[in-house]
């Protein structure tokens, strides 16, 4: 869903290729000379955090240097320490928009559970199951009735803004935000 989304939000362009990998590869050389080849200039890339400095490594021993969009799975504070800066500044990130009166109270309960600060997909995680927990209890194993309460989740209040599952089932965010590194500093894109 994320790269239907992505692509939409480019329809202008023509989404000239399309790669999946093994979440553990850390040699992307082969996929940078197809994006090369193909004058590739901007990029959705999702890879775990701690392997995205090594992709940014290898764009800039290819001279390799596109726009990037990834998301706050792939983008953290070591993530920009470890990386290029060059590659660095080429690159958007989105991260999920937290609503500032949090009426789940999550972010305050986890801080003081945790004593440290929640992140996005903490919160992504139990706004969920909150979400899902009143259908599960209410269906138990009937797929059924499961799939009737779950189609009928529409804009239901949450930490991360409201939470719509579409016609996927897949639940859906109605609120992301978009940031940018300025001087080793996520800044908020407005």
């Amino acid at each position: 869903d994320k790269v239907r989304g992505f692509v939409r939000g480019i329809s202008h362009e023509s989404n000239m290729l399309h790669e999946m990998f093994d979440p553990v590869t850390t040699d992307w050389r082969s996929s940078i000379l197809k994006f090369k080849n193909k004058n590739v200039d901007c990029l959705f890339i999702e890879v775990r955090s701690n392997s995205l400095p090594i992709l940014l490594k290898q764009f800039e021993e290819n001279n390799f240097h596109p726009s990037i969009f990834t998301n706050s799975y792939s983008f953290t504070q070591t993530a920009i320490m470890s990386s290029p800066a060059n590659q660095i500044s080429k690159i958007i990130y989105s991260a999920n928009y937290t609503e500032s009166n949090d009426s789940s109270g999550f972010f305050k309960k986890y801080k003081d559970q945790y004593g440290k600060d929640a992140t996005d997909f903490a919160a992504e995680a139990y706004e969920f199951v909150r979400m899902l927990s009143g259908p599960i209890h209410e269906c138990l194993d009937d797929t059924v009735c499961m799939q009737e309460k779950m189609s009928k989740i529409n804009e239901v209040a949450s930490s991360l803004g409201s939470l719509t599952v579409n016609q996927n089932k897949e639940i859906q965010l109605t609120k992301y935000q978009l940031f940018r590194v300025v001087n080793g500093e996520s800044m908020e894109i407005h």
